[in-house]
């Protein structure tokens, strides 16, 4: 199960292709009320966020959760307000939630990876980048369809692609 932090969000949303996507990973992929509360407007001008994000939530593509009272413990050490060094709201939620139920966070934040690998040494996570690779080698999706997700996500939510993983869409040309 994933556990998707804002950043991931608004890089699925920026795709315009979010159920084509959700639908190749044919699993279930949370998303924590902190995070939702964090999402101000749709990557893509003149889409609406709400209206996307209830229906990828109606039909079970996208799910609202809420955290439990010990990853709420796991959320107060590792956000901002804890101190200097904190993460921010929707990376500390996400992680918190992959936490207490063995999910597998999506981060693209370098600190906030640096932070789960080390306070959580068996804690899986992934980018949007291998989210979007898995979901489109899963729903068979061709290249030139990919490549238009990942231009999508670049030009409309600012999606950065972590210099470890540019080989893995090198193939693109983007």
């Amino acid at each position: 199960m994933f556990v998707l932090d804002t950043s991931a969000v608004i890089n699925l949303l920026g795709t315009a292709a979010a159920t084509r996507l959700l639908q190749g990973l044919a699993q279930p992929c949370l998303v924590e009320e902190r995070v939702i509360s964090e999402l101000k407007y749709h990557p893509i001008p003149g889409k609406s966020l709400v209206a996307e994000f209830e229906e990828l939530h109606a039909t079970g593509l996208l799910t609202r959760t809420r955290m439990s009272d010990g990853a709420y413990e796991v959320f107060v050490g590792l956000a901002a307000v804890s101190g200097v060094g904190g993460l921010g709201i929707g990376e500390s939620a996400a992680i918190s939630v992959a936490q207490d139920i063995g999910g597998v966070v999506v981060l693209d934040d370098r600190k906030a990876r640096r932070r789960a690998k080390a306070g959580f040494p068996s804690m899986k996570f992934v980018s949007s980048t291998q989210v979007f690779l898995e979901a489109a080698f899963r729903s068979k999706m061709a290249d030139d369809e990919l490549r238009m997700v990942f231009q999508a996500a670049l030009a409309n939510a600012s999606m950065g692609i972590l210099n470890d993983e540019r080989a893995l869409v090198a193939h693109l040309n983007l």
